[in-house]
């Protein structure tokens, strides 16, 4: 090709190129390596939060299990996000109903059992304790909720001893106004309830100084009765014939007690001295803080040589006995409410 230059004519053979035309192509390859490398690499879908469980999650505080975030291309996020107006609700369910199942499904609570499960919580938030104790008592004549009975047992358990063990109003208990000339002792065998018992829920300190008109929280002739388990180590406690507590048992310690029938004959209680070597079993407290009680027992009519005896530790006086051993709260609340006479069953 012919062409006229600075210096005449010259021939173009097309050899000389300019930048753009060398390189165009890099401009090109660079987006189009990007646009591939993100739709591989795909994009992070948002976990989709679940409903919360007001049963499971807040009384058994289950741990959630990790899974990993679902990742999606980015073509399929674009078609999801841009083109689809399908509503949350749909997607939530499309997306979660496509992840297989892990394990054996989780097993589902009654709906009558979830709803009084929810009126117990409701109900101790407010310290509603009477309307807690009623949907519990209810839980545990239904048979939905039997898996539950172990959970159920643990919470009527505690809420009947912030009942009974306190000057709360409760079903079974009593207001006395402490008349002319009545002494303390008096009041308890009237109402046949422990001396003991009526002294602690009262705070009453000196029983000598109790003024007329003095209003006294007593139960009224209160029926408990006691059964020890020795296979499964715990003690319920029936109180007017409905269950009252379950107990743990040590039974592993000291000489383990005959199965058979007795009746409560006598409690006692001293505190441990400074001095005194300590051989109880270590709780929460310091031994200096700790009393020892204890409730020996006796079969039929006669007290059994040597006593068999509901203790929380060892002390002097019932070292050698048979014993059924308790946490130290534990024998300290029978110690409160077990009046004289009162049934002990011992089963193997």
């Amino acid at each position: 090709m012919l062409n006229r230059g600075s210096y005449g004519i010259e021939y173009d053979d097309g050899s000389r190129d300019t930048a753009f035309q060398r390189y165009w192509w890099v401009g090109f390859a660079i987006p189009v390596l990007g646009l591939l490398f993100f739709s591989m690499r795909g994009c992070t879908n948002p976990s989709i939060p679940s409903e919360e469980d007001p049963v499971e999650a807040r009384r058994f505080d289950a741990p959630d299990e990790k899974t990993m975030p679902k990742r999606m291309s980015i073509w399929t996020h674009f078609v999801n996000n841009v083109f689809k107006k399908e509503n949350t609700d749909t997607n939530i369910t499309s997306a979660t109903s496509a992840i297989p199942p892990k394990g054996p499904p989780a097993k589902q609570i009654a709906p009558q059992v979830r709803e009084l499960l929810d009126k117990v919580n409701v109900a101790e938030q407010g310290n509603n304790l009477l309307e807690a104790r009623q949907y519990l008592l209810r839980l545990l004549r239904m048979d939905e909720a039997n898996e539950l009975r172990p959970f159920i047992e643990r919470k009527l358990g505690a809420v009947h001893v912030l009942l009974y063990l306190t000057n709360r109003p409760a079903p079974g208990k009593t207001i006395h106004t402490l008349a002319a000339c009545e002494k303390i002792g008096k009041i308890a065998s009237l109402y046949g309830c422990p001396l003991e018992y009526l002294l602690y829920i009262n705070a009453i300190q000196k029983p000598e100084a109790l003024q007329i008109g003095k209003k006294l929280m007593v139960l009224q002739n209160p029926t408990f009765e006691l059964l020890i388990s020795k296979r499964d180590s715990t003690a319920v406690l029936l109180f007017n014939h409905g269950f009252f507590k379950r107990y743990t048992l040590l039974l592993n310690e000291g000489t383990p007690p005959p199965k058979g029938s007795y009746r409560v004959r006598s409690r006692g209680r001293r505190t441990v001295g400074a001095d005194e070597k300590w051989t109880g079993v270590a709780d929460d407290k310091p031994r200096y803080e700790r009393d020892i009680c204890w409730v020996t027992l006796g079969m039929e009519e006669k007290t059994m040589p040597g006593g068999i005896t509901l203790q929380g530790t060892r002390n002097a006086q019932t070292k050698q006995a048979a014993n059924v051993r308790f946490q130290n709260t534990d024998i300290e609340e029978l110690y409160l409410l077990l009046p004289s006479n009162t049934s002990v069953i011992i089963t193997d």
